[in-house]
């Protein structure tokens, strides 16, 4: 994991449960300003690594991403599943996206947001 320049980075849970081929890992990261860039590596089935931002949630399992506070989440190997949370509506269903390779999904802006090519 490596925090940007003038980054804040907020780790709210980490925890690691058992040894071997059996260790649970849970991880719950949150990027309050600027941006991360990360490389997880693949994760048991009962693991968990959550990035979250002010816009939503970011499930990582076996990635390389980058993440901004301001909702930008970027894949450049695996997969991410970002669910998007809508802060002045809360009773508005979340969306979720999946984002593949050299794409993003982009909730910063006024255009409601699409996964789309970085």
């Amino acid at each position: 994991l490596s925090v940007k320049p003038e980054s804040t980075l907020a780790i709210d849970k980490l925890r690691v449960q058992g040894a071997g081929a059996d260790t649970i890992v849970e991880t719950q990261l949150e990027v309050r300003k600027g941006s991360i860039l990360g490389n997880v590596k693949k994760l048991s089935a009962a693991s968990k690594y959550e990035v979250k931002t002010e816009k939503g949630v970011a499930g990582i399992r076996g990635t390389a991403f980058h993440i901004f506070a301001v909702g930008i989440f970027r894949c450049s190997d695996g997969s991410i599943q970002v669910t998007l949370i809508n802060l002045t509506n809360p009773a508005q269903a979340p969306q979720v996206f999946t984002v593949t390779p050299g794409r993003e999904v982009n909730a910063s802006g006024a255009t409601p947001p699409s996964v789309q090519p970085v």
